[in-house]
């Protein structure tokens, strides 16, 4: 009398799993599959997320804004090579001063 939270969890489990392999077969003649595909945002994300501190919603929004200017005055006027170097310069600067990041959560 009751629902069974593991036999529901593995069905969803299994039933996004197979949505999610769908999706990437119908959208794979549209875009280019190569094993290096989601670095860029990976990178962006990590950066974002230890920019702003572990656990800090807040933080995290902060930080994508700041990067997100960051990245539109480096593009223009500099180059947009150098975007993720100076992302990167920003991160250590501000985990040097705060080790846990903007708003990060202390204890």
């Amino acid at each position: 009398m009751g629902i069974y939270v593991d036999k529901i969890f593995g069905y969803s489990l299994g039933i996004s799993a197979v949505l999610a392999g769908i999706a990437g077969i119908l959208l794979a003649p549209k875009y280019f599959i190569d094993p290096m595909g989601g670095w860029v945002p990976f990178v962006k994300s990590f950066v974002i997320v230890f920019f702003g501190g572990l656990g800090s919603f807040k933080g995290t929004i902060w930080a994508a804004l700041i990067l997100g200017v960051v990245e539109a005055m480096v593009g223009l006027y500099i180059s947009k090579v150098w975007v993720m170097p100076f992302w990167f310069v920003i991160l250590i600067g501000i985990l040097v001063i705060r080790p846990k990041g903007l708003f990060g959560i202390w204890g």
